[in-house]
């Protein structure tokens, strides 16, 4: 479950949250509203109050709160907002000039973020996972992430909230989704965006990569889903994004206080409303009592976009089968589920003279490898990679081609690896001989 301990209402009471009585140079919140006020810090929303996490008996509240939920029978948390939580509230001396600035983007504000308080309370909440699970007999997990700085996330500080025994069991990166979810980037090197973020995250492979995410526009792209599930390190799955649930501006939260910090096309609201199993605008397929369960929020929208779009059989892909996005996630999951080099094998990206193409080797020793091959572009391309991977045949598992035309591949068959062709907005996976 995500818990952000960042902010929360004044319902809390004097004294749980970040003040001071020294005057403030002017500092902009997330959302573009003063962060200071009253002197009280009101980051990454300027409606709520800044939590200090450094205050035991904050501390211990959030602790009752986590058990609360640990006895409803979770097993773990997400720990949003890290980035924002407990934030210098000063810069430090050697922070660029200009810092305090009317907006959030007139200067980095990450100088103020990702403070070492933070990282002392991820540290914090992790003995207590890890005093509860020897409790409760069972493993419980607690995973960080950073939140929507709007700024590149620094690589050191994302690992200094990682240890595997004393911090969190992973970090949540979305630096590869914004990046290719991004429409001014229009993925003109997709492949630079996978080195760049891979090479940021360096051989931790306590990273998820997520493609969706409640800050990132959901990705209609159903090869992306499948590119981030096939890279190193744990398979993150954003709820909906394995039926296809995409960004719609138009779901909006109805609640006072519930809608997202940024507005516009920067809003998370779509992307925080029920999970859209089918396309029922009146209890999305499984809600009961929706007369009050969704006075909140508005699914007409999302509804349509489901029905339109994401619940249909992909039967003008190509593939020989008609397949959904479940469809496609499942074969994915399963192919990670009995390929030990795509569970804990290396990276070795491959060239291409094409830069919408990615392609890479996942290999542990003594296993097959997997070669996987995504095209973002709208033309088709061949691809060499026989030589080059050392592997000559490969067996198909993973196939999605969302480009309409048809190809003559067809699933668990083996192919020849010298020359690929690969369809527009594209992913194939073959399973190599060891």
């Amino acid at each position: 479950m995500e818990f952000d301990a960042s902010q929360a209402s004044s319902a809390w009471g004097s004294g749980a949250f970040l003040t001071t009585v020294e005057p403030q140079a002017p500092l902009a919140s997330r959302d573009g509203g003063p962060a200071w006020r009253d002197s009280q810090l009101h980051l990454p929303r300027s409606r709520c109050l800044s939590l200090n996490v450094t205050d035991a008996q904050v501390a211990e509240k959030i602790e009752a709160a986590l058990s609360f939920w640990l006895d409803a029978g979770l097993s773990g948390f997400v720990l949003t907002n890290v980035a924002f939580m407990a934030p210098r509230r000063a810069p430090p001396a050697d922070a660029p000039p200009g810092l305090n600035g009317k907006t959030w983007s007139d200067a980095d504000p990450t100088a103020l973020l990702f403070s070492n308080d933070s990282v002392k309370f991820v540290r914090q909440i992790r003995q207590f996972i890890n005093a509860q699970a020897e409790k409760r007999g069972r493993e419980l997990a607690l995973f960080v992430e950073p939140g929507n700085t709007g700024f590149p996330q620094p690589p050191d500080r994302l690992a200094a909230y990682l240890d595997k025994k004393n911090g969190a069991h992973a970090v949540i990166s979305t630096a590869l989704g914004a990046s290719l979810s991004s429409a001014s980037a229009k993925w003109t090197s997709p492949s630079k965006v996978v080195l760049d973020t891979l090479g940021a995250a360096g051989s931790n492979d306590s990273v998820l990569f997520a493609t969706a995410w409640s800050h990132l526009r959901r990705p209609k792209e159903s090869h992306l889903t499948a590119l981030s599930l096939l890279l190193p390190g744990v398979p993150c799955l954003y709820y909906g994004q394995e039926l296809g649930m995409a960004h719609v501006a138009g779901v909006s939260l109805l609640g006072e206080g519930l809608s997202s910090y940024l507005s516009g096309n920067e809003s998370t609201d779509a992307s925080e409303t029920p999970m859209q199993w089918s396309g029922s605008a009146a209890n999305a397929g499984w809600l009961s009592n929706t007369s009050a369960s969704l006075a909140w929020v508005d699914l007409s929208p999302r509804a349509a976009d489901i029905e339109l779009h994401n619940l249909r059989l992909l039967s003008s892909t190509g593939h020989p089968k008609a397949q959904s996005q479940l469809e496609l996630v499942k074969s994915v999951l399963t192919l990670i589920g009995g390929s030990e080099s795509l569970q804990w094998g290396g990276i070795e990206f491959l060239a291409t003279r094409d830069d919408s193409l990615v392609a890479f080797k996942r290999e542990a020793e003594r296993f097959p490898p997997v070669l996987v091959i995504m095209n973002t572009g709208d033309k088709a391309a061949t691809l060499g990679l026989a030589k080059q991977a050392k592997v000559t045949t490969g067996t198909l598992k993973v196939l999605y081609n969302a480009g309409g035309g048809s190809t003559s591949y067809v699933k668990d068959q083996e192919y020849s690896l010298d020359v690929v062709f690969v369809p527009a907005k594209s992913i194939l996976a073959f399973l190599g001989k060891d």
